[in-house]
């Protein structure tokens, strides 16, 4: 899973980064399909990445159904729009 937060003009990235650090130790023993999210701030300070690798398509999907990280309750939503998709790996390149 590949997410970005695109910061709100009036936030600060470093807000939403200490924001995600404290949520993801929950998250990862909440949704046991979740294996590792990797946060990668842009050095721009206008957007956070997130790279997420999940056991399937319906884990992740369970994630959002739980409060927090629905529609109407995100944690980020007062810091940034998010957007996000789901991609296969293709190949690891070493």
């Amino acid at each position: 899973m590949f997410s970005q937060f695109k910061m709100k003009p009036d936030k600060e990235q470093s807000e939403l980064a200490t924001v995600v650090s404290q949520m993801m130790p929950g998250v990862l023993q909440m949704i046991p399909g979740l294996q590792w999210a990797a946060m990668c701030p842009s050095t721009n300070k206008s957007t956070i990445a997130l790279l997420a690798r999940w056991n399937s398509r319906e884990d992740f999907e369970s994630l959002g159904q739980q409060p927090g990280f629905d529609k109407e309750t995100n944690y980020w939503q007062d810091y940034a729009d998010n957007e996000h998709g789901i991609y296969d790996v293709a190949q690891v390149i070493r």
